[in-house]
């Protein structure tokens, strides 16, 4: 270590936020369709770069086996019972369909484009 150089700092402060799980899905929608505008940008420009990561993520999007996707979304935050339990998360619910909605945009161009390239 350097002279003068602290190998630790003291915490002075510390705050914790909970996020609801809705307001979460609209953050992950956001990565996922910037991610994705940020492959097709990629393999658009360079249409001999390896194929396999956007393959991977396309299917990752198209196939959520992990957290189930779009499709949990659906089940947990757009159901008449959410609306009338968590009336204050209504907002995250519509910003998450339109999230959904841009989202499929995204993938279908995606897809067109890994058609033709692949």
């Amino acid at each position: 270590p350097l002279p003068g150089i602290l190998r630790w700092f003291e915490v002075v402060n510390r705050q914790t936020e909970e996020i609801p799980p809705v307001q979460f899905a609209c953050e992950t929608m956001r990565n996922v369709e910037n991610e994705l505008r940020q492959l097709i940008t990629i393999h658009s420009l360079d249409s001999k770069r390896n194929l396999n990561p956007f393959t991977m993520r396309l299917q990752g999007i198209i196939d959520a086996n992990v957290q189930g996707g779009i499709s949990k979304y659906q089940q947990a935050f757009f159901t008449k019972e959410f609306a009338k339990l968590y009336p204050e998360h209504k907002v995250y619910a519509e910003t998450l369909k339109e999230l959904i909605i841009n989202a499929t945009r995204v993938i279908e161009e995606g897809l067109y484009l890994h058609g033709k390239l692949g």
